[in-house]
């Protein structure tokens, strides 16, 4: 199965990655690499390309944007326009590296991009974080209401019942924390209050820390 389908050594890397261990998800990255360089097969640029996305988002996590950048130079050559999954991941790591270094207008870019990507039910909850990292990019300028318009829409994605099922998503958590954040700014208290009592309502429901 991991010979066939290289797509599950790739997921078991982001999950470790997600968990810290930038090492182990490295390692496991590698592994795929290798089993792909022995076995002959037709879409072999493709497969190649979902591994430098991976070895793109390992090189955001470490904060090196030139190797990141380079990482997604290759894999956006080679990733067809219809994986959108692959595609968004590599947009919206290097949104998060280039805000985390106060590239904004590069992060505000990606961010886009990787918006655009994002449409489908099963996209929603990447595009939940990429609002609310566009949300951050304009509160880090000052920009409060552009912000909470950012969190907003959010938060409406959260909230429609085909991106979570039966129950809501304890994503929504740290949502209304933002949002409580500007509502303090704007001396909003009782209304800040409300956010945060929901927002660790919810994070509490996720284990959230």
């Amino acid at each position: 199965w991991r010979a066939d389908y290289p797509l599950i050594g790739l997921i078991q890397a982001a999950v470790l990655l997600f968990n810290g261990e930038l090492d182990a998800g490295a390692k496991c990255v590698d592994a795929v690499e290798q089993a792909l360089a022995g076995t002959p097969r037709e879409d072999i640029a493709w497969q190649l390309a979902r591994v430098n996305a991976v070895r793109c988002s390992i090189a955001c996590f470490q904060n090196d944007l030139r190797r990141a950048e380079t990482y997604a130079a290759s894999a956006l050559r080679n990733l067809p326009e219809v994986d959108h999954t692959f595609r968004a991941i590599i947009h919206h790591a290097l949104g998060d590296t280039y805000r985390r270094n106060g590239y904004w207008q590069q992060a505000r870019e990606s961010y886009l991009s990787a918006l655009d990507l994002s449409q489908g039910p099963t996209s929603r909850v990447r595009s939940a974080h990429v609002f609310g990292a566009m949300a951050d990019l304009e509160l880090r300028q000052g920009k409060l209401r552009e912000s909470a318009s950012y969190w907003g829409k959010a938060l409406a994605i959260i909230q429609e019942r085909e991106s979570w099922g039966s129950f809501p998503l304890p994503l929504i958590g740290w949502v209304f924390i933002r949002m409580g954040e500007i509502l303090y700014e704007w001396n909003e208290l009782e209304q800040a209050s409300e956010h945060l009592a929901q927002g660790l309502e919810r994070a509490e429901l996720g284990g959230d820390v």
